[in-house]
């Protein structure tokens, strides 16, 4: 009252400065780099960054990142998933949850998991690991740590143009430029590498150098459901059209 601001209104004026600061500096702390300890004598591994685990958003973007996992394991890499976003750790509960996942009901007892949204986290890791980044977040810090162990390129599981999910403004413009990165791409579906391509996006399309030998496309599986008589006894009814 002294300042002749009313109190209610000088804590929403204050609340409003905090909530606008901590806006501002988010992207910072989403795409700050990982800490390592880069070592020769550290086991090579296939590190693939996703954001986190969490079964109640478990969805066809994180399934592909477990199974491209179970692949490479099935291929005779060592794998540790690293996540970069907030994450409670809890093998137990991922392990009983995860059973529900065809294909990748065993993954937890193949692969490593490190939790490092906590930045100060410090982890081992070779001069001869891959990276791999499934968002465009993880892009920047896998841009980042490919420089510390002295490599060239990442590897970008691109699921989507992921600009198209924010109005024009900051995160549209980092999600863009994470495309701008040295990496080799693995689109999913072909769909989406001709959108990369027809519309020349990023480091490996907007260049005159033909870089065709950088990027690959996979075909999502889709799951085979037996005919049944009771749908086919609905299919004279009205249509729906369900779409994402």
């Amino acid at each position: 009252s002294r300042l002749g601001v009313p109190a209610k209104s000088l804590m929403r004026r204050l609340q409003e400065t905090y909530y606008n600061a901590e806006v501002l500096s988010r992207p910072v702390t989403k795409i700050a780099p990982l800490s390592v300890n880069v070592s020769a004598s550290a086991k090579s591994r296939v590190n693939i960054l996703i954001p986190e685990i969490n079964f109640a958003r478990f969805y066809g973007g994180y399934m592909a990142k477990f199974h491209l996992a179970r692949k490479l394991v099935e291929a005779g890499h060592s794998v540790r998933v690293i996540t970069v976003d907030q994450c409670v750790r809890d093998i137990d509960s991922w392990k009983r949850d995860i059973v529900e996942y065809e294909g990748i009901e065993d993954i937890f007892d193949k692969i490593e998991v490190e939790c490092c949204f906590d930045r100060n986290n410090r982890i081992e890791v070779s001069p001869n690991d891959v990276i791999i980044a499934t968002t465009w977040w993880s892009a920047y810090i896998a841009n980042a740590l490919v420089k510390e162990i002295g490599s060239q390129e990442f590897i970008y599981l691109v699921q989507e143009y992921e600009p198209f999910t924010f109005p024009m403004g900051s995160y549209y413009a980092l999600a863009n430029e994470s495309y701008a990165f040295p990496h080799r791409a693995f689109y999913s579906t072909e769909l989406l590498q001709e959108y990369f391509q027809n519309n020349n996006v990023g480091w490996l399309h907007n260049t005159v150098e033909d870089r065709s030998d950088h990027y690959e496309y996979f075909e999502n599986a889709i799951i085979d459901y037996p005919e049944r008589t009771e749908i086919k006894k609905r299919a004279s009814r009205e249509r729906k059209l369900l779409f994402y």
